[in-house]
């Protein structure tokens, strides 16, 4: 996998696999791929105890629309909890 520039400076190897991984994710919520879902987010060692989705905004150009927003939440990966 070769580094690829970003606004910081060149990535590193790590950084352009986690980016990969989460279009990976992606790709599985779109295509209804729980089985994929599931490997990438780890079910059995990750557990979410609260999510809030705010500062929704949806914009509207012609025949599409861009919806973004800002997703907290706490959660808890091998006992050790995070607040993301």
């Amino acid at each position: 996998m070769s580094s690829t520039p970003n606004k910081q400076g060149p990535r590193v190897p790590h950084e352009a696999m986690l980016v990969e991984l989460q279009q990976d994710l992606a790709r599985a919520w779109l295509a209804g791929d729980r089985p994929m879902r599931e490997r990438i987010i780890a079910p059995e060692s990750t557990r979410i105890h609260g999510l809030k989705i705010d500062e929704v905004r949806a914009r509207v150009f012609g025949n599409a629309a861009v919806v973004t927003g800002r997703t907290r939440g706490v959660g808890e990966f091998d006992a050790l909890v995070m607040t993301l």
